[in-house]
């Protein structure tokens, strides 16, 4: 399987990548989490550009929930029938049944949206653990994506906790998406702490693929050197000087992301995976709602 865009699939202004571009960043498939991203065809566009944009792989991947198959199995498991209020068994075709409709309904989308880019994809359907099946695919030449969408109660309660922390400790990059994305151009913003250069490859490379602006947001804790770093990377990639900007962030907290971020337009946040990795999953999902953008965990 190979991703594949003719010219007219090209957005405006955007930029077809080069081979040095792709050299340079090595990530080559995009693992899309369809348990964490829900039935939402603006996610699933948005997944399906950026594998054209990228000429990355395109898999989605839908897990069937063991435990709950198990649970059905069992002949003392019983539901609650609503609006009756009886208790039946639970039937292990019908939960079976219900798994394949949502995979198919899923498959439909993709390819909708897929062929609408001109974007080869292709869907696995396994039964497993829906929040660590998908990370232990995934590679360092992986993008996983989830879904930051649904209410906080939702994902603490859910299994997003689990798969938010399967995803950051895989050795693939994470794009979180919010449940409604607030613009689709813009400047790609990346908060430069430690070890940038290499490291943020991937966000240069979709600045360079989108045609817009990359702008290294600098903070009291950005070592020496960082920003310098990535600047060659972007200019290796093939980004004009004058479309590499340096901004001040601070103390980088939440509160001055969302202002410098409203500020820039930004479409795209990267942040290094040290600097959320001990935080909450509620977190890392309110920073994506609040901007209402992706952000890029590497």
């Amino acid at each position: 399987m190979s991703a594949y865009r003719t010219p007219v699939d090209v957005p405006a202004g955007a930029r077809v990548m080069s081979g040095e571009a792709r050299g340079i960043d090595r990530h080559r498939r995009l693992l899309l989490d369809l348990c964490h991203i829900g039935e939402d065809p603006r996610a699933i566009s948005t997944v399906a550009e950026l594998a054209g944009l990228l000429d990355l792989d395109l898999l989605g991947i839908f897990v069937e929930d063991e435990a709950v198959c198990s649970l059905a199995s069992l002949p003392f498991a019983r539901e609650l029938c609503l609006p009756v209020h009886e208790w039946s068994p639970l039937a292990i075709r019908r939960i079976e049944g219900e798994f394949q409709a949502a995979s198919s309904r899923l498959r439909t989308m993709l390819d909708a949206h897929a062929a609408r880019l001109g974007v080869a994809n292709r869907i696995e359907v396994l039964r497993g653990d829906p929040a660590a099946a998908v990370a232990a695919l995934s590679g360092e030449t992986d993008i996983m994506v989830l879904g930051a969408s649904g209410s906080a109660a939702a994902h603490m309660l859910g299994t997003f906790p689990r798969a938010w922390r399967a995803a950051i400790e895989s050795p693939a990059a994470v794009l979180l998406l919010p449940s409604r994305i607030a613009h689709r151009t813009g400047p790609v913003a990346v908060l430069v702490k430690a070890g940038a250069g290499h490291k943020f490859a991937l966000a240069a490379r979709i600045a360079k693929a989108t045609g817009e602006k990359l702008i290294l947001l600098r903070s009291v804790h950005t070592e020496a050197g960082s920003v310098d770093a990535l600047a060659d990377v972007a200019r290796a990639i093939g980004i004009a000087e004058d479309q590499v900007i340096v901004r001040e962030a601070g103390d980088a907290s939440t509160a001055t992301l969302q202002i410098l971020m409203a500020r820039t337009g930004g479409r795209l946040l990267a942040l290094d995976r040290p600097s959320v990795e001990d935080a909450s999953p509620d977190v890392a999902r309110q920073l994506s709602q609040a901007l209402r953008i992706p952000v890029l965990l590497q």
